[in-house]
């Protein structure tokens, strides 16, 4: 047994008695308080990843704000009513936006990025891979969403047990999208 705690990144002790007189339940946020804490971390993304672009938040990023909120929020609430036993917070939406923010900068590096390798080669790997020559002239706004999607499927998609579950998140998402 000691060999087996050993192996834990960290474990849960039981809280003293003596302590049960400074324990408070500060209960869960409503879903208005939620949406405002999620607008906000979205909100300081976007103007992060604006200014690493050079450009200032107006018309279609303000949009990308409701639309990423509107992503996240709705999957904490699909995660958490199909997911009873799995205990949400504000980290899995800081968690989320984190990634959102790493997968845009690596999706930016690769579009840089030049293919290497002897040509022939090159175009039998994407023939293969891609199907096709590969796009490296995706738009800002093509690499937003698809850092966004990824984000999304590592913070919340992955999570679902079911492959009816992970189908249902998917129609979910799409419906959002179709509609911001």
């Amino acid at each position: 047994q000691r060999r087996r705690h050993a192996e834990l990144v960290y474990s849960v002790q039981e809280l003293p008695e003596s302590l049960f007189d400074y324990l408070w339940d500060f209960g869960f946020l409503g879903r208005e308080e939620e949406r405002s804490y999620v607008r906000a971390m979205v909100d300081a993304l976007l103007q992060d990843l604006l200014k690493d672009e050079g450009r200032l938040a107006y018309g279609r990023d303000v949009s990308w704000g409701d639309c990423v909120t509107e992503l996240v929020v709705r999957s904490q609430h699909f995660t958490a009513q199909h997911q009873p036993d799995c205990l949400l917070s504000l980290r899995d939406v800081k968690r989320c936006v984190e990634l959102i923010r790493w997968f845009k900068e690596h999706l930016n590096y690769r579009k840089e990025a030049k293919p290497k390798g002897h040509r022939q080669h090159q175009q039998q790997w994407n023939q293969s891979f891609y199907g096709s020559e590969p796009n490296y002239s995706a738009s800002r706004d093509e690499m937003t969403i698809r850092a966004v999607l990824n984000a999304l499927a590592v913070s919340y998609h992955c999570r679902l047990p079911t492959r009816k579950l992970r189908n249902e998140y998917r129609s979910l998402i799409a419906d959002i999208l179709e509609d911001g």
